[in-house]
């Protein structure tokens, strides 16, 4: 792995800088010629948590857009949380009707309509879908979901005091191309936990037997490529990973980008840590992208480092537009904070100069801001006010990027590269 890297984690050259003083633009001006589409409204739906949005393309110019992301009635990762899917087949501005994917996961006696407070006071293991990832394989698409098991031992919701969360693998469904199912769920990943927190009694071993799926080893290759990592994974969230310091808890790792003159992968990674996080976006470099997570799975010795990036505590995306030799950020770098809730906003894109080096951000625009007031109440008090969680695809002469809305709402922005800052 590449590790003389104490010169390039210097990656943040924008001016001006952040401006705290405004609250909605961060001192910087709004991209132009943005066309923004709303796909999922939470309150509109009476299913007012959304989050963790997953773009992929294909077909000419990218004119196919697919979009997952998570969704369930009342709180983040409770029980019953499941996937949602979209397609546009115009390059992203007008979409289907969105609809669920993956059928919860829940016993014959439980609901999914229940909140998050409810089954930590019962001190019943819930199961929970994320948004994980999409690949095509032989002529299909797969959606996949990771899993989420939440369990409150301690009954103490807002301190989350004697709670935690096991991941029990990863669910695939296959489509066709127009979106339409191609076949049932598939387990690709299982573990420890899968029958432990009894996944095997709900629908997915009583209808669909837990079984894995002939392309399972297929699937969990594609979704080791270094282009292909997905954010999260069963790994990361039972056993932790750490920076290189061994001190920094890291997670939702970007996508890599190759970088062609320095013969070299790069990404991002979100600093996770509950007490002593550095604020700041943190990242790993590797000359075959096959020397490091997940292909290599360790706690610590993972050669990450902090940058100068700066960071709301939120997930981040990275993409290259190779037509102008750029690396593209899309991201919350300004923190801020109102009555115990998180701002992030504004969502920003941030470019770096022409090149195929490791280069450092210079320019920035402002993608969305000024979220909506309207923000549902949760029995968890994770709400966050913003646009955010970003996912990123080049499609044709565009970029699109899906994200958050307050975590209750799914919305899309289509971005002219001729526009980028």
């Amino acid at each position: 792995m590449f590790t003389d890297v104490h010169s390039d984690t210097l990656l943040w050259d924008v001016s001006p800088a952040i401006n705290y003083n405004d609250s909605l633009y961060a001192g910087w001006d709004q991209i132009a010629n943005i066309t923004n589409v709303e796909v999922y409204n939470g309150i509109s739906l009476n299913r007012t948590y959304a989050h963790h949005p997953i773009l992929y393309s294909r077909g000419k110019d990218g004119r196919q857009v697919y979009l997952i992301h998570t969704s369930s009635v009342h709180d983040e990762d409770t029980m019953g949380q499941n996937i949602w899917l979209s397609v546009s087949e115009d390059g992203g501005y007008t979409w289907s009707k969105d609809r669920a994917i993956l059928p919860p996961a829940i016993l014959p006696n439980q609901t999914a309509a229940q909140t998050f407070k409810h089954w930590c006071d019962l001190n019943i293991q819930q199961r929970a879908f994320q948004s994980n990832a999409i690949v095509e394989h032989s002529g299909k698409l797969f959606a996949v979901a990771e899993t989420l098991d939440f369990y409150c031992a301690g009954k103490n919701v807002s301190s989350q005091t004697g709670s935690g969360s096991r991941a029990s693998g990863r669910v695939a469904r296959p489509l066709h191309f127009d979106g339409s199912y191609a076949g049932d769920p598939y387990w690709i990943v299982k573990n420890e936990w899968t029958d432990y927190v009894r996944y095997n009694e709900t629908v997915y071993g009583t209808q669909y037997a837990m079984a894995y799926c002939e392309e399972a080893a297929a699937l969990r290759a594609l979704l080791d490529l270094p282009e292909q990592v997905p954010a999260w994974s069963d790994y990361q969230i039972n056993y932790g990973l750490y920076g290189a310091d061994r001190n920094h808890s890291i997670e939702e790792v970007t996508h890599a980008v190759w970088l062609d003159d320095v013969g070299l992968y790069q990404r991002f990674w979100r600093d996770i840590s509950p007490y002593n996080k550095s604020r700041a976006v943190w990242v790993e470099y590797s000359h075959t992208g096959q020397d490091w997570f997940p292909v290599e799975k360790h706690s610590y010795g993972n050669e990450v480092f902090q940058t100068n990036i700066p960071d709301c505590i939120s997930k981040q995306y990275l993409l290259r537009v190779p037509s102008q030799e750029k690396s593209v950020l899309v991201s919350n770098p300004r923190f801020d904070t109102y009555n115990g809730i998180t701002i992030r906003q504004p969502l920003t894109l941030a470019t770096t100069a022409s090149g195929s080096g490791i280069e450092p951000f210079k320019n920035i625009g402002v993608l969305r801001t000024n979220a909506s007031a309207i923000i549902s109440t949760d029995t968890r008090g994770y709400k966050a006010k913003g646009f955010q969680y970003p996912s990123a695809i080049l499609a044709g002469s565009n970029i699109i990027v899906a994200y958050s809305e307050n975590k209750q709402n799914i919305w899309l922005s289509v971005v002219p590269l001729s526009n980028l800052p």
